[in-house]
């Protein structure tokens, strides 16, 4: 790609480099840019990058190195912190406020011509539930979950052997590096 530029009213040409936020990005680095939500192995392979686990690790990896592909995340991110959306704080204001009856609203009291507005307060079941969010938020309560095999006991596991030897010995390293070891013919974890 070229870039045109004026210099002493003469236009220079210049050339994109790899790295220059401005590069338009492929359509499989815009589908990755797409899908990027923390996890760029994922991202890869929705984006339609080919290759196994460690391979789209590897090339999600590159992808957050590429100065375009950053730039557009962070565009992406500016989008999305959007004045018109509330932030946490203003959530847990406005729960405050309805928690603690502060919150109005306007009702129409009557019919016909005797028909009024008030404003009121919110109702006792409106007053539980932003307390319940207002909690939530703050991690006042903690959902546990408990998993168990048949009838409580343990979950039993089954060890099933890996065949390495459709690896190449840059993936093996890899996995050596992620807590996996070499043994005869399965990894273990060390």
């Amino acid at each position: 790609m070229v870039r045109r530029t004026m210099t002493n009213g003469k236009k220079k040409r210049t050339h994109l480099s790899k790295d220059d936020p401005l590069r338009p990005l492929t359509t499989k680095q815009q589908r990755f840019v797409d899908f990027y939500d923390g996890n760029a192995t994922d991202a890869a392979r929705k984006a339609g990058y080919k290759g196994n686990t460690l391979t789209l690790g590897q090339v999600g990896d590159q992808n957050l190195k590429k100065i375009n592909i950053v730039h557009a995340l962070r565009k992406r991110e500016d989008k999305r912190n959007n004045p018109h959306i509330a932030t946490r704080e203003e959530r847990q204001a406005f729960w405050t406020r309805v928690l603690r009856g502060e919150e109005l609203s306007s009702v129409i009291i009557g019919a016909g011509k005797a028909q009024r507005v008030e404003m009121c307060g919110p109702k006792m079941p409106d007053r539980l539930k932003a307390s319940e969010l207002l909690g939530r938020s703050e991690a006042d309560f903690i959902d546990t979950t408990k998993l168990t095999g048949p009838n409580g006991g343990p979950i039993q596991t089954q060890h099933v052997p890996v065949d390495l030897s459709d690896f190449s010995d840059s993936e093996l390293t890899v996995m050596e590096k992620l807590g996996f070891s070499k043994g005869k013919d399965e990894p273990s974890i060390s």
